[in-house]
């Protein structure tokens, strides 16, 4: 413990003898101009490539897979639906390793397609959604099954 003197822990009155850590910082002045200068208007054409599928033609693809019927899904879109699933905090989609060949159970099946409902219902990505739609379907497939079923997940 270190004792201070009076000397030393007491201001004088009327003056601001007080540690910089502890002083008000002045205000700040208005800025006169924007920061981000968005005067400068971005042109979303320059960015629409992200959204058609000959963007995504060459990619490896992620085959999903149940009861017999496959969907591929570009491997970057995959990514960018589990990127947005773990910026949410959802549990599965992010933890599925599509390097390695991942097979769900109708619960995992269940818990997926909760995701997969909530992904679409807030991205405005209409290529992802249209995946997502069909990686719905068949995990809804394999969920309702009256047999045993596996939603199998196999990327490149």
């Amino acid at each position: 413990m270190i004792a201070l003197r009076e000397a030393e822990c007491c201001a004088l009155a009327g003056t601001d003898c007080r540690l910089a850590a502890l002083r008000r910082r002045a205000s700040r002045p208005q800025l006169k101009r924007d920061p981000l200068d968005s005067h400068v208007h971005w042109d979303m054409e320059s960015f629409s490539n992200r959204f058609t599928a000959q963007r995504y033609a060459a990619d490896e693809p992620v085959t999903v897979g149940a009861l017999g019927r496959d969907h591929d899904i570009p491997e970057r879109l995959f990514t960018r639906a589990q990127a947005i699933a773990s910026a949410y905090e959802l549990h599965l989609l992010p933890t599925i390793d599509i390097h390695d060949r991942t097979g769900l159970n109708r619960q995992q099946c269940a818990t997926l397609l909760d995701e997969l409902a909530f992904l679409r219902s807030i991205i405005s990505d209409p290529l992802l959604a249209d995946h997502l739609q069909h990686l719905s379907q068949l995990a809804e497939s394999c969920k309702q099954s009256p047999v045993e079923a596996q939603l199998t997940i196999e990327g490149p």
